[in-house]
């Protein structure tokens, strides 16, 4: 397959990305959107030897959450969560641990691995908070700029010093109608981020389309037999547009979201085990026979969970003997 190959910091490190560490059909079992085998490998440039050792780093995230980008996991229909997403983005978690080993003139390996679903109805509440968090951080800039544009506008062209209680009621509508339109424009803004996001291309038009269409007639239902005002038509639209989007969201999840239990996970890691020492034979930038494991959290259990029994190793070939040392990370 065609590598992704990049060069950063003056040759200091080369990143060989979306590297495929798995091809068996029973190890391999999501869609090629939703494909988890991969890996993303930090070569050092200088003192480039086939003795240097490697470390293959596993991430965490309770067995359910993260990538070896974490911030993309929080940033697609999985769990949109754009504040955490930004956080890890600007750390740059896990890239930071590959990069900080290639530096060092070690060679690392940063592994995705398949994630358990949490199940339904549990999942539409983590979405429902995540969307609601997500609006939120679109939302507080553009209250700001509007509000600011009010209040200049105001100061440019004063109105009456009094006004009436009809004015003030006016003027309260008014306010009503901006916020909401404010916070249907955040949806739609978070809604194009996660929709054209990473895995989320593949989501078909009339998916993308059913939140706002379904929302509409149920808003145009209430307008017609209620006849209620503009700001409650609004109001209702972006609370039925939120609820049919973490529905949507949660269905999708569980549609294209394979049933993973353990010992999948572990069989992910000791396939990209597998995968790095044919890899360092053939190439000969590392040492295959120095093969160190690093995890994080749920990744360092996974570590630990390979390196004490051996079965997991015996079943693709290879042997404690392979691994060199094991670390559990947990912070």
């Amino acid at each position: 397959m065609p590598l992704n190959v990049k060069d950063e910091l003056n040759n200091e490190y080369q990143v060989l990305e979306n590297l495929q560490y798995c091809c068996n059909s029973q190890c391999h079992p999501d869609p090629p959107f939703a494909c988890k085998h991969k890996l993303d490998l930090f070569l050092p440039q200088r003192s480039r030897s086939k003795k240097n050792p490697i470390v293959i780093f596993v991430h965490g995230g309770s067995w359910m959450r993260g990538d070896r980008r974490a911030y993309r996991h929080f940033f697609s229909f999985y769990d949109t969560n754009l504040p955490l997403a930004l956080l890890l983005m600007y750390c740059d978690l896990y890239w930071n641990v590959g990069r900080a080993f290639a530096r060092s003139g070690i060679a690392c390996a940063v592994i995705s691995y398949r994630l358990s679903k949490l199940e339904m109805p549990w999942s539409l509440f983590k979405l429902l908070f995540s969307l609601l968090f997500s609006t939120t951080l679109v939302l507080t800039p553009l209250v700001c700029i509007t509000l600011f544009s009010f209040l200049f506008s105001s100061w440019l062209h004063p109105g009456p010093a009094q006004g009436s209680g009809h004015l003030f009621y006016k003027s309260h509508s008014f306010t009503l109608v901006v916020f909401t339109v404010l916070v249907l424009i955040s949806l739609c803004i978070v809604c194009l981020a996660v929709f054209q996001n990473g895995e989320g291309h593949f989501i078909s038009t009339q998916d993308k389309l059913a939140p706002f269409l379904t929302s509409l007639g149920v808003s145009v239902i209430c307008l017609v037999w209620l006849e209620i005002e503009l700001h409650a038509l609004l109001s209702c639209f972006s609370i039925c547009l939120v609820l049919c989007l973490v529905y949507t969201f949660g269905t999708l999840q569980q549609s294209y979201r394979p049933t993973v239990r353990h010992p999948h996970h572990v069989e992910d890691v000791v396939a990209s085990v597998r995968w790095i020492k044919t890899f360092g034979q053939q190439s000969k930038n590392f040492n295959p026979g120095n093969i160190f494991l690093c995890g994080h959290s749920a990744g360092g259990h996974l570590v630990s969970l390979v390196a004490t029994d051996s079965t997991y190793l015996h079943q693709v070939g290879l042997s404690p003997n392979d691994i060199k040392v094991s670390t559990l990370l947990k912070f």
